[in-house]
């Protein structure tokens, strides 16, 4: 059996083999529980660029925004239909519909796999076709014997926005790598900030998280605590996001208290985490964020929007702090909050290790083998 399995990040062999991100996890024991199989895996980068490792097929097809949707979309479906997979895995709203259409070609077997807000996804397209993508969104799910979300409010989109059968779907977790514990980051602290607190922001560096919000939350945070660095790490597809967000930044004079790092080895990742004092979540959209307990199992007390599938971990003033997304004023307050008050920070951190200790996960890749079974 021919199996597809498409995600909307850039696939490379190196990370393929090497990442503990649960993603990359996942898919590696979803093609070792399954030898008998075929795999292809498609992904998204900067330009187009197919290989072939270990028996396994790697497609990146470049990614589009607005009317470029449609383009890499018309890529992705013609892709899956030369192909003919028996099985296509598709995670994320934006791959659904292209694959999901090349399904009624090939007859194959469709599994969703849900790791962001759909009506977020849908805005982005132009607007003449949001309600054609609802309605196309909507038969292509009801075609498929399940359907696996990462968090409630996904689930809730689905069976009030596309009348969804709630017994089809099922809530799954990530598993969190071991790696993600407190631990001696004195170097990276001395790189970051030596002389004051180091407040951490970690994800891709695009419009759903916000970021700019926490740029404007800099202003009245630098002004009760004068020594504070803002780190936002991570990597970026969305070149004019991230340009607008360095205007802003210039635009406020923060240039001495807001940095940008790239994106690291996910080995890295706990490393700055533990460097940090506060880790920031200013999203305006999100699935369920698996940095959230990655945060918590390292220590880090959490300052985090209330969207998507953040309250799933996230209880206000018992392991973190919510706040409304979209305010400045807010995000600034509950940082600052932390940053003076040391036995706040103590109490979260102890509720975020219980937290983590008491996640319970569907196991994402049981899930799908039995499908594919």
């Amino acid at each position: 059996m021919k199996v597809l399995i498409a995600k909307f990040s850039a696939w490379s062999y190196e990370d393929f083999r090497r990442s503990q991100h649960p993603e990359y996890v996942a898919i590696r024991n979803i093609i070792s529980r399954n030898p008998q199989d075929e795999f292809v895996l498609v992904g998204e980068g900067y330009e187009f660029k197919h290989f072939r490792r270990d028996g396994i097929e790697f497609y990146n097809i470049k990614a589009g925004y607005g009317f470029n949707y449609l383009f890499s979309s018309l890529l992705k479906f013609e892709l899956a239909t030369l192909l003919r997979p028996s099985a296509i895995v598709v995670m994320g709203s934006i791959n659904l519909l292209p694959f999901g259409l090349s399904r009624n070609i090939s007859r194959t077997r469709l599994i969703p796999v849900f790791t962001s807000e759909i009506e977020y996804e849908v805005r982005r397209m132009p607007r003449p076709f949001q309600v054609i993508f609802r309605t196309l969104f909507r038969t292509v799910l009801s075609q498929s014997p399940k359907v696996l979300t990462l968090s409630k409010k996904i689930r809730r989109e689905l069976v009030d926005q596309y009348r969804i059968d709630p017994s089809k779907i099922t809530i799954y977790r990530y598993e969190l790598s071991d790696t993600f514990h407190p631990q001696d980051s004195k170097n990276i602290k001395a790189a970051l900030n030596p002389d004051g607190p180091v407040v951490l922001t970690l994800c891709r560096i695009s419009p759903e998280k916000g970021l700019e919000f926490l740029i404007e939350a800099a202003k009245d945070i630098i002004n009760k605590v004068p020594n504070v660095r803002i780190v936002m790490k991570g990597s970026s597809k969305d070149q004019r996001y991230k340009e607008k967000l360095t205007r802003l930044i210039e635009k406020n004079r923060l240039n001495d208290h807001i940095i940008f790092l790239d994106f690291s080895p996910y080995s890295e990742v706990p490393k700055f985490l533990s460097a940090s004092d506060v880790f920031v979540l200013p999203s305006i959209s999100e699935g369920l964020p698996t940095v959230v307990l990655e945060a918590m199992a390292t220590g880090i007390p959490i300052v985090a929007t209330n969207v998507g599938g953040v309250p799933d971990i996230v209880e206000d003033g018992i392991n973190g702090l919510l706040v409304s997304p979209r305010r400045p004023s807010a995000l600034a307050e509950a940082v600052v909050r932390l940053l003076l008050d040391p036995s706040l920070r103590e109490h979260l951190r102890e509720k975020g290790f219980e937290t983590v200790q008491k996640v319970k996960e569907n196991d994402i890749e049981e899930l799908i083998a039995k499908f594919l079974s």
